[in-house]
């Protein structure tokens, strides 16, 4: 799980989450940002993104975010998990 922001030096949080895409990789991404920008949360969420919180970030949402991709990483693992026979 990566909890960043999308504006930074040297990259964006797009950036970052273009390349886990193209990459494949089963990461949640929640980004936080003061950008209100429907096209920065459009992309955010093109690429897989689980949420895009805006600042200042409640700290309930957050915990709910948080909780929910550890949800998804539990369900992923008891997936994949072979059965016994």
């Amino acid at each position: 799980m990566i909890v960043t922001d999308i504006s930074m030096p040297g990259c964006t949080g797009i950036d970052i989450i273009r390349e886990i895409h193209e990459a494949g990789r089963s990461v949640k991404v929640i980004f936080i940002s003061t950008y209100q920008e429907f096209t920065y949360a459009q992309q955010a969420l093109q690429y897989g993104a689980l949420d895009y919180l805006v600042k200042p970030v409640n700290k309930s949402q957050l915990e709910q975010v948080v909780t929910k991709a550890v949800s998804l990483f539990v369900k992923r693992l008891k997936e994949n998990v072979p059965k016994k026979s």
